[in-house]
Order: C-alpha cells, then structure tokens, then sequence
C-alpha cells in the first residue's frame, strides 16, 4: 500500500524518503550479513 505524501511540504517529503532509505539500508545490510553467514556454514559443513 502506497501511503498518500503531502506534495505541498518539501521537508516532510525528504524526511520520509530519507526514512525509508534508511529503512531500505538497514534490511540491506541484514540480508548481506544473513548471505555471509549461509557462505560460511556452506563452506564448513
């Protein structure tokens, strides 16, 4: 679901993009931490 933005206030509209880049980043880098360890159990076992 798409949630409707405000496109009369710039500010908000940067805050929640940078939001949920943020966001974005942060599961990004749970799923190349969760790849690294399925590598290595691979690699060991």
């Amino acid at each position: 679901m798409i949630e409707q933005l405000p496109d009369d206030d710039p500010e908000f509209i940067i805050g929640w993009l940078s939001a949920q880049l943020e966001h974005v980043t942060n599961e990004l880098e749970l799923a190349h931490k969760y790849i690294d360890q399925l590598k290595e159990n691979i690699t060991y076992n």
